[in-house]
């Protein structure tokens, strides 16, 4: 079994660079993987990479509202956050 079998990552500047590398990481490890950036366009590409049991959002960490809306729509799809890694950068 894996180490993070079923666990759910909310995985913020997961989608290039180190975040992207903890993402597959985590994914390898059997987390279900919540990539969280904001850039459209890699988010995608994460996810396309990751597979679609995982979950790609666009959202400016900066914003609380955003930062609300992607943990509720984590929690929708997921019911549940195991951990919460924070990579991204302001």
């Amino acid at each position: 079994m894996k180490q993070l079998n079923n666990k759910v990552i909310f995985l913020t500047g997961g989608s290039e660079g180190i975040g992207y590398e903890c993402a597959k990481a985590y994914a390898h490890e059997g987390a279900n993987v919540v990539v969280v950036a904001n850039n459209p366009v890699t988010v995608k590409r994460a996810i396309e990479e990751l597979g679609s049991e995982h979950l790609g959002i666009c959202c400016d960490i900066s914003m609380d509202e955003e930062v609300k809306k992607a943990i509720q729509k984590t929690l929708l799809r997921y019911g549940r956050i195991d951990a919460i890694h924070n990579n991204a950068g302001i």
